[in-house]
């Protein structure tokens, strides 16, 4: 396995430097759209097709100005909203959103990974750091500011909202889309201003997005021990383990990659990203998986009876944590990822655990299937990317 590895790092590096000297004579790529043709089409078998995104086209008025923004700003008018933010987060803190979720990219046609958008009644801002600084000037409408973060002299959303608006101004955000630690943060340093947060479930954009595209349907699978290193029970007593020590009834896991890890099972509702959209509520005895039930096959079914999985509806949740803290029982969530939907829901409780997730930690100490799988994986990354220069060679030498 090391030899291959070593000969394929090193043809890979023999190909890049080839590659390298083949694109200084090929006519230049001109725009990021067909760049990322150019690489796509490295990857793709004869008659493939490539899921790419077609959100929404901006529509223009005669004056040249961005129809959706008017739309959204009428919108804004009649609930009485000075200011709305639209973050990338799904309701996961997912930096991937399916399709469905991608809100932020509907409303400014940005399509980088990263940003959060102001819109007020005179201005429309995107927040992005460095990696797209370039991408947001060229895919945003004239209508549309760049805030650059990371760069000096750029304030932060809440910064900029306290600055700009009157005392007693109005700021609306969706609850499902921020967590619990960062509304506390926005909602501080707005007050110093007497503006108020609102918390808006009924999202904005959704009542405009007629051409959403709908929720991801991918079948659950399992990911199996001997990939895994441990059974799902394993991984539950030890979760239920790290309950005890807080004295904790109940633990809420929101993170797709979370839920994934300790229930061992995987799906593909995110390009790229073997997860799935759901929900685990772990109890003492039980455990309550809020997902669409139409993923769960047969076979998921019975893996999840065997280690005592309840399977509610995925938007039942808040209503869920809300009774098992009406219940009394104390519940236990991470401030820093769960919404601040659920963690309004959790206040019911006589008792409120806020800590950092110990997942997190799990998933970083890899055991040794978990390290084999690695391993296996770098061997076909490596093999992909000697397959790609290769390709791009004899592409760039054709013109």
């Amino acid at each position: 396995r090391l030899l291959m590895v070593a000969f394929l790092a090193m043809t890979s590096l023999l190909l890049a430097s080839r590659a390298q000297a083949s694109l200084a004579r090929a006519p230049r790529v001109r725009t990021r759209s067909s760049l990322s043709s150019f690489v796509r089409r490295a990857f793709m078998a004869p008659g493939k097709t490539v899921n790419t995104r077609a959100l929404s086209a901006r529509a223009m008025d005669k004056e040249g100005h961005d129809v959706g923004l008017q739309k959204f700003r009428t919108l804004m008018k009649e609930r009485e909203m000075d200011a709305y933010v639209v973050p990338t987060a799904d309701p996961h803190q997912s930096e991937y959103p399916p399709n469905c979720h991608a809100r932020r990219e509907y409303l400014t046609k940005f399509t980088g990974s990263a940003g959060s958008a102001v819109v007020t009644e005179d201005e429309a801002l995107l927040w992005t750091d460095g990696r797209y600084f370039l991408q947001a000037a060229d895919e945003l409408g004239e209508d549309w500011g760049l805030q650059k973060q990371g760069v000096q002299g750029t304030p932060t959303i809440s910064e900029w909202l306290s600055d700009k608006l009157k005392p007693g101004s109005n700021v609306a955000i969706d609850p499902y889309l921020h967590t619990a630690l960062e509304v506390e943060q926005i909602e501080k340093k707005l007050a110093e201003k007497n503006i108020n947060l609102q918390l808006v479930h009924d999202n904005l954009v959704d009542a405009l997005w007629d051409t959403r595209p709908p929720f991801p349907t991918t079948p659950i699978r399992i990911h199996p021990p001997e990939w895994a290193g441990k059974t799902s029970t394993e991984k539950l007593a030890e979760l239920r383990a790290d309950m005890d020590k807080e004295n904790a009834d109940v633990m809420v896991l929101s993170k797709l990659d979370d839920v994934a890890w300790a229930l061992n099972l995987r799906g593909g509702d995110i390009e790229s990203n073997p997860v799935f959209l759901s929900y685990l509520l772990v109890l003492k005895d039980k455990v309550m998986l809020f997902v669409d039930k139409s993923k769960v096959t047969p076979t998921v079914q019975q893996h999840l009876d065997e280690i005592k999985a309840e399977v509610e509806d995925y938007d039942n949740v808040v209503g869920a944590v809300e009774d098992l803290a009406k219940a009394g029982m104390k519940i236990m969530y991470d401030p820093a990822s769960t919404s601040v939907a659920l963690a309004h829901a959790a206040k019911a409780s006589p008792e409120v655990v806020r800590t950092t997730s110990p997942i997190d930690l799990k998933k970083a100490l890899k055991n040794k299937q978990e390290l084999d799988g690695m391993r296996e994986a770098h061997l076909r990354d490596a093999a992909a990317l000697c397959k790609f220069w290769a390709w791009m060679d004899l592409a760039t030498k054709r013109g």
